[in-house]
């Protein structure tokens, strides 16, 4: 019967910390080293096991659910500490992010294991006050259940120990009704001359305690604190409402969904929580693996609210009034959305690793670290494959300049010498430019066009593009020295002559003496080549 309570569908605690677990992957396809490991554990040796899988998981592009049999494992051999690390991997490698979602909330069950204070988001504080007098304690409770606010008493043991919940101090308006109901203050327990009060949130103690301090005065002979793990039902303990003296009301479904609503959506939100990086789950769910932990998060404050949540009708003995609906929730923080792309480690990809991507489901951003990761293997067309999906996207506000994408495909079709190829690119570049950007980088397509012209060793031609550009920009001096260097390079000493006479010109016109310097040296270098 025990066993039932604890474990069965009746049970207050969470499913996800009363289920039953089992070590997985047990196809037989897989490698008889794990079999190995399988076989260990489910024959209880639990150590052995754990070090095996801890090994396969340890291995180049292993199987996620290595590092969560090993997180199993060492959570039921009471390591709380190493399991909740074989998690945290195993949320990260887990292509299916409900699986990732379900292993991190039973993440957040282990944080309320012994000696995991630390890494817990939910503690509890607990204050110890000695008392000297009394019928000073005695008149202090009796105050507390006067205003109702004294709820639950009951002696546990023929030595005296008293328990109770002691509720929220709620003041209205004068004349006002009495609340029907508040939070909790903290919980109490009263053995010989110690009062004990303790809540999961340190603030809402303080505040009772501060109330103690009043009524009892020089009566505190002795006061200690302690920060001790908390209990399922003190992670959701905030969200929920009390009847004053002890006595529900019709009113009370609603009074608890509105407070619950208030603590998930406006206050739990905005908590940093060291299960999130210590980020809030406003912060946390617009980024992948946290995103997953913070759904863990979510599943766990269901499961625990729902489990602890005061059983609210006759006719609903099970408990299954639902009293918050958690999607609202998930609705809030945005993540009851399809899941995001998992983040793709390009730089550990080979070259067919990287040909074998789809670059259709691809961002902009990973199209160009599959690009540098393509290049980093020398795989030079495989990179222009990934800038030809860039350019093919539709336009982008945020980068309308394509140039350095185009200039990759134009010198990569130079260095094959396949000058159709390179001269395609750039008036499909100059085409783009003017649609998408205003035809900011038009300048630097034509010099590209007039370079490719003379490398081909068309010397009219390129003459005739380099009159084109400066004529349409007349004051950029370094289209004029480029004109004039490309000529010198195909042996045009006329052609480089007229070029730089007339950026000297310009130059001396401009007063720019740098410029000025340099195309005096291009004028009496094409003078050399009888210009």
């Amino acid at each position: 019967q025990a066993f039932d309570e604890a474990f069965g569908d009746a049970s207050r605690t969470p499913l996800l910390a009363r289920r039953e677990y089992k070590l997985l992957g047990t196809e037989s396809k897989r490698p008889s080293a794990w079999h190995d490991a399988l076989a260990k554990g489910n024959s209880g040796k639990l150590s052995e096991s754990a070090k095996a899988f801890e090994i396969l998981a340890s291995e180049p592009k292993a199987d996620a659910l290595a590092w969560y049999n090993s997180a199993l494992l060492r959570a039921w051999l009471g390591d709380n500490p190493k399991s909740l690390e074989h998690l945290d991997r195993y949320v990260q490698k887990e292509s299916d992010e409900t699986r990732a979602a379900e292993a991190w909330a039973l993440g957040e069950a282990l944080r309320l294991g012994d000696e995991m204070i630390e890494q817990a988001d939910y503690q509890q504080h607990r204050r110890l006050v000695r008392y000297s007098n009394q019928q000073a304690i005695l008149s202090l409770l009796q105050e507390w259940e006067t205003a109702g606010r004294m709820i639950g008493a009951r002696q546990v043991s023929e030595e005296g120990v008293l328990t109770a919940l002691v509720l929220e101090e709620t003041s209205g308006l004068i004349g006002a009704a009495a609340p029907s109901s508040a939070g909790l203050g903290a919980y109490m327990m009263l053995i010989g001359d110690v009062l004990q009060l303790w809540h999961p949130n340190p603030a809402n103690l303080d505040k009772l305690m501060i109330e103690v301090k009043l009524k009892l005065g020089a009566n505190i002979v002795e006061e200690k604190s302690h920060l001790g793990e908390a209990q399922f039902g003190d992670v959701t303990i905030e969200a929920m409402v009390f009847p004053t003296y002890g006595k529900a009301t019709a009113e009370m479904v609603a009074k608890t969904t509105e407070r619950a609503q208030n603590y998930f959506e406006e206050v739990w939100t905005h908590r940093t929580l060291k299960s999130l990086a210590g980020n809030t789950p406003i912060d946390a769910a617009g980024q992948f693996v946290l995103r997953r932990k913070l759904l863990g998060a979510i599943l766990f404050l269901e499961q625990s609210f729902n489990g602890s949540a005061p059983r609210t009708a006759k006719n609903d003995p099970a408990g299954k009034l639902q009293l918050y609906d958690f999607d609202r929730l998930r609705h809030k923080l945005a993540v009851d959305t399809a899941p995001p792309l998992p983040p793709i480690d390009f730089g550990a990809m080979n070259t067919a690793d990287l040909a074998a991507l789809d670059v259709g489901p691809l961002t902009v951003e990973q199209l160009e670290k599959a690009h540098k990761a393509a290049l980093a293997l020398d795989a030079g067309d495989l990179a222009g494959k990934f800038i030809r999906a860039i350019i093919e996207r539709p336009v982008d506000p945020a980068r309308p300049d394509l140039f350095p994408f185009f200039k990759y495909l134009i010198d990569q079709a130079l260095a094959r010498t396949d000058w159709e190829s390179a001269l395609r690119n750039v008036e499909e570049g100059l085409k783009a430019d003017g649609e998408r950007n205003g035809s900011k980088r038009q300048g630097d397509y034509e010099l590209r066009r007039a370079q490719l012209l003379a490398k081909k060793g068309d010397a009219e031609k390129a003459a005739e593009a380099f009159e084109s550009l400066i004529t349409r920009v007349p004051g950029e001096l370094k289209y004029r020295g480029s004109a004039a260097e490309t000529m010198l390079t195909l042996r045009q000493g006329a052609r480089a002559l007229k070029f730089a006479e007339a950026g000297l010109t310009e130059a001396r016109t401009q007063g720019n003496r740098d410029v000025e310097a340099y195309l005096q040296e291009l004028v009496a270098a094409a003078k050399k080549q009888g210009g």
